[in-house]
């Protein structure tokens, strides 16, 4: 919950550098932050990361195949005029 609230502090005060609204020293402090906090993933860390990417891509596409099922069974009745 630290790490979150840290990292949003951290991501505001880079839009408001972004912004013009703080100096590079500012900016510097805030990016040591990050870094200090970033960490690299752990071998856990990137199997569930390449779970969720292949459960994501496989909702969207069995998403999509439904629909074409559709169109195709809602053509084939002659709805559409197809």
């Amino acid at each position: 919950m630290i790490i979150s609230g840290c990292l949003a502090l951290s991501s505001l005060k880079l839009q408001g550098w972004l912004m013009g609204k703080l100096g590079v020293k500012e900016f510097i402090q805030s990016a040591s932050r990050v870094m200090h906090v970033a960490h690299k993933p752990t071998r856990d860390e990137i199997w569930m990361l390449v779970k969720v990417c292949v459960f994501g891509i496989g909702a969207i596409g069995g998403v999509g195949f439904m629909v074409k099922i559709i169109f195709w069974l809602v053509e084939s009745m002659g709805f559409l005029g197809g």
